[in-house]
């Protein structure tokens, strides 16, 4: 494996932390957009505040803090760097072989991937989690709409809803493909 290889796997895995990162701050505009029309449909609807009401916008709040952790800089470093190659250049003054030197160049490229790797996953599960907490969020708000509209229902009933669509919300986000 070449070092231009390394280097468009490392290129590659940054533009995919890019994107990831344009979708959460996407996401967050598309929840703060929701949450004001939903804040705004509350007031005039006059709703009662509802477990499922709370549950939506708690929802909300974590799809929102999911995205910020997708957000957070983080540092990527591509190869070797400066110091590295200076370092390299020493060595090779002082005798080192050139296998020994692509040698090395090989490996600041392959843990430079490894780490944006790690990071670029993590980062994928936070903005799932994000999209599956959004959908939770509207799933729960649903609910509430329809309480509203049918008049209401007792607290035991409402109760298993606050379990039957997070599990709903889990099991579609384990089965989903990628």
């Amino acid at each position: 494996m070449s070092t231009d290889e390394l280097r468009n796997t490392l290129e590659n895995i940054l533009d995919s932390h890019h994107e990831i990162s344009q979708r959460a701050i996407d996401l967050v505009k598309i929840n703060i957009l929701s949450l004001s029309v939903i804040v705004t449909g509350v007031s005039f609807a006059g709703l009662n505040v509802s477990l499922t009401l709370a549950a939506g916008f708690v929802s909300f709040l974590y799809s929102i803090w999911s995205c910020i952790q997708v957000y957070h800089p983080r540092e990527f470093n591509r190869g070797i760097g400066r110091k590295g190659g200076i370092d390299m250049d020493k060595a090779i003054s002082n005798g080192i072989s050139s296998s020994e030197f692509y040698r090395k160049v090989l490996y600041s490229y392959t843990d430079a991937i490894q780490k944006a790797e790690d990071a670029h996953e993590h980062e994928k599960s936070c903005f799932q989690n994000g999209l599956w907490a959004s959908i939770a969020a509207i799933l729960f708000f649903s609910v509430a709409g329809m309480i509203h509209i049918s008049g209401g229902i007792s607290f035991e009933l409402e109760y298993p809803l606050l379990i039957v669509i997070p599990v709903l919300v889990l099991w579609g986000k384990d089965n989903t493909l990628e």
